[in-house]
């Protein structure tokens, strides 16, 4: 979970989530570890994860007889229906400036239309 190196807890690990920084881990409650050694922290803590995802599909079809033969199809597709925004991972690299922040976001909605003729 942490890129590098295992910094030491030294407190509270979860920030206050209210925070205008996107702050989740609190990064006052790390320190780096003296050069070559190893720090006291576990390689994983259950408190800290990432985030869950939900995404709504929705698709519809219809179809019309032209001919006798043919047969044209129109379909309408949106992914991502409800345009719910997916947070990216917490910045674990104890390092860097970003610590505890999450600073990327995705789940743009997308739709799609086609159209089809079978004959």
């Amino acid at each position: 979970m942490f890129a590098g190196i295992c910094p030491q807890p030294a407190g509270e690990m979860m920030a206050n989530t209210l925070s205008p920084q996107n702050t989740y881990v609190n990064k006052s409650a790390f320190s780096v570890p003296a050069p070559l050694t190893l720090g006291t922290g576990a390689r994983r803590y259950s408190q800290i994860r990432g985030f869950g995802t939900k995404s709504e599909d929705i698709s519809i079809r219809r179809s019309f007889r032209l001919k006798d033969k043919a047969r044209f199809q129109v379909t309408a597709e949106m992914l991502n229906a409800l345009n719910r925004h997916q947070l990216g991972g917490i910045i674990t690299s104890a390092n860097s400036s970003n610590f505890g922040q999450v600073t990327t976001v995705t789940g743009n909605r997308q739709i799609q239309l086609n159209a089809r003729i079978d004959f």
